[in-house]
């Protein structure tokens, strides 16, 4: 895993979802700002004028409404970055490291069983070592392989949110904009016009964000089938009827010249 640990991550993680949800809100206060200060201003302009006003602000609020309701689903379900971080560690933790230990122990080389033997019961022991071996070395990799794609989800995960946080960052500052337009009777019919602008710059902005992440998910989908092969890998084992099994001795060592080794 990288250098930041789970339990660091999903610190990170809250609190960037806290920060999502606390611009959704800023956003909303704004745009009640903005809504009475129209009203406000409105007041002091010819109809011909305030007709247009209302008509863009009409457009931003259908545009406004729809940037919530959709980054609305995506909070309701947010995804679990520590969890993925978790899960992988694990994997190589609990998984792949305790078992590559096991290597050489299972080798003949760290067996002692085929040293107490000669002739049939010696080569029995030596070829169920080797495979045996073999089927150890392989669960290493897989559980590497498992743990990387974990990570890269993860982080997969955790630039979709920086993304729409960067979003609603422009959505605040834009509204801001429209707000000050405001402050004179000249600018102000630009106001909605402003916040509309902004609004379809959110949007575009929250879709290449979506588009990113799920361009970035497809990739992953290669390593997905990388450990689903990985996990389906029989090499080492041996084929027992129609299953595929742990390697053990070849019950016909008994047979043949053997003897105790000296």
């Amino acid at each position: 895993m990288s250098a930041v640990g789970a339990g660091e991550l999903e610190i990170l993680f809250e609190e960037l979802l806290t920060e999502v949800n606390q611009l959704l809100d800023e956003v909303q206060q704004d745009i009640n700002e903005l809504a009475a200060g129209l009203t406000e201003v409105m007041r002091w302009l010819p109809a011909v004028v305030t007709t247009g006003m209302r008509w863009a602000w009409d457009k931003f609020l259908v545009q406004s409404n729809k940037i919530f309701d959709e980054v609305q689903k995506f909070i309701a379900q947010p995804g679990l970055p520590p969890a993925l971080f978790r899960l992988g560690e694990y994997w190589d933790l609990h998984v792949g490291t305790p078992v590559s230990g096991l290597e050489q122990a299972v080798s003949a080389y760290g067996m002692k069983a085929d040293n107490r033997w000669t002739g049939s019961a010696a080569s029995a022991y030596a070829d169920s070592a080797d495979a045996q071996s073999r089927a150890v070395k392989a669960i290493k990799p897989m559980a590497e392989r498992i743990q990387n794609v974990l990570s890269d989800l993860a982080w997969g995960l955790i630039s979709f949110w920086a993304g729409i946080a960067a979003a609603f960052v422009t959505f605040v500052v834009g509204i801001a904009a429209a707000t000050g337009l405001l402050a004179s009777l000249i600018g102000a019919p630009a106001a909605p016009v402003e916040a509309g602008a902004t609004a379809a710059v959110v949007v575009g902005l929250i879709t290449s964000v979506v588009l990113v992440s799920i361009a970035y998910v497809e990739t992953r989908s290669t390593n997905l089938t990388t450990i689903q092969q990985a996990l389906n890998d029989n090499g080492g084992l041996v084929q027992q009827g129609s299953q595929w099994g742990w390697p053990r001795v070849d019950p016909t060592a008994s047979e043949g010249r053997w003897r105790v080794a000296d």
